[in-house]
C-alpha cells in the first residue's frame, strides 16, 4: 500500500512518519470524513497502524530514561531521524496528492523532534511560547491521523 501511496519513490520516509502515527481513536474517523464499507483504501490513515510501535517504543526510552549514555544515544538518534524527514518526505508529497494531507504532520514531528534534540542538549533551559504552541499544534489530527510522540517530547521538554 506504501508502494501506490509514494508513486513509485521510496517509501522509507513515509514509513518513518507513519510509525509514530495512528489514526484517531473511537469515531472519530467517521466524523471528521464521510466513510463506508466501501471506501477505497487510498490514505496515509488507511496504512497506518492502529498501535504505532516505534512511538511507543520512544514513549518507553523518553520515560526510562535515566541519564544512561546508550538510551540517551537512541533517544537522539531517534529525534534526529525524525528531523530529518520532513525533508525527504516533501518531494513525495508534491508527487501525491493523495499524501498531502500529512505534509503538515511532517513538518510538525521534525518541528518537535528539533525540540527534542535541543532539551536534550540544554535540558534546564526555559522554553518559549513558540516551543508550546509548536508542541499544541502537533497534537492536532491531520488527515485522521496524530502523532504519538508528542506527550514523550514534552517530557524531554521537562513540562507539564
Amino acid at each position: 500500500m506504501l508502494r501506490r501511496l509514494v508513486r513509485g519513490a521510496d517509501i522509507v520516509p513515509l514509513q518513518n512518519l507513519l510509525d509514530v502515527c495512528e489514526p484517531v481513536q473511537d469515531y472519530e474517523r467517521v466524523i471528521q470524513r464521510k466513510h463506508t464499507v466501501v471506501s477505497p483504501l487510498t490514505r496515509a490513515v488507511d496504512a497506518a497502524r492502529p498501535d504505532a510501535r516505534v512511538g511507543r517504543d520512544f514513549r518507553a526510552l523518553v520515560a526510562g530514561n535515566q541519564g544512561e549514555a546508550e538510551i540517551r544515544a537512541k533517544i537522539e538518534g531517534q529525534l534526529r531521524l525524525w528531523v530529518l524527514n520532513h525533508d525527504m518526505l516533501m518531494p513525495i508529497t508534491h508527487r501525491s496528492p493523495i499524501l498531502r494531507e500529512i505534509s503538515t504532520l511532517s513538518w510538525d514531528l521534525s518541528r518537535i523532534a528539533a525540540l527534542g534534540l535541543r532539551a536534550l542538549i540544554s535540558p534546564d533551559r526555559p522554553w518559549d511560547e513558540q516551543e508550546k504552541e509548536a508542541l499544541a499544534k502537533a497534537k492536532e489530527p491531520r488527515g485522521q491521523l496524530h502523532l504519538v510522540v508528542v506527550s514523550a517530547i514534552k517530557d524531554l521538554l521537562g513540562s507539564g
